[in-house]
């Protein structure tokens, strides 16, 4: 279900010695996806990212989208 999710927990440790480390962290939507409510909110939110795939009932499939793989 949509909701908030730990998908990464993060320590940072100081190491030995003099030297100055530099480490960019960024965070953002992909590759994990918000949650979404329902097959028509899961077709809304691929056809609004062409770099979208998203995970239907099959019941849901319809004109409006693409299968490009099945599992029986």
């Amino acid at each position: 279900p949509a909701g908030t999710y730990t998908v990464l927990e993060l320590a940072f440790q100081a190491g030995a010695g003099p030297a100055s480390i530099t480490t960019a962290v960024t965070f953002a939507d992909s590759p994990t996806v918000r949650g979404v409510a329902d097959a028509a909110a899961v077709k809304a939110a691929v056809k609004a990212d062409p770099k979208a795939v998203g995970y239907i009932d099959k019941a849901a499939v319809d004109g409006s989208v693409k299968v490009v793989f099945s599992y029986d």
